[in-house]
């Protein structure tokens, strides 16, 4: 149950991050700065600055695979133990 429920929070993750590859060039057609302004942020920044912006990047991906993850567990041990009960 762990290993697909870890399986299925990386694939939310992948649609994610294809969503988030489709709205780069719309915010280029209309003119918004990329990804929120981390590209900016990045290219203007010094070295200390980057590897946090990298650093916090990476954070916020993991705690968010994280999430997805305890949300997909949850549903899948309440699947399992209402199924249980099941007549039919």
């Amino acid at each position: 149950m762990l290993k697909r429920s870890a399986f299925d929070a990386l694939t939310w993750l992948k649609i994610d991050l294809g969503f988030i590859l489709i709205s780069i060039p719309i915010d280029w057609l209309l003119g918004r700065p990329l990804l929120l302004g981390l590209v900016d942020n990045w290219l203007v920044g010094t070295t200390g600055e980057r590897w946090g912006i990298l650093g916090l990047t990476l954070i916020i991906i993991a705690g968010s695979w994280l999430l997805f993850f305890a949300i997909i567990a949850s549903f899948r041990w309440l699947n399992q133990r209402l199924a249980r009960h099941d007549r039919y």
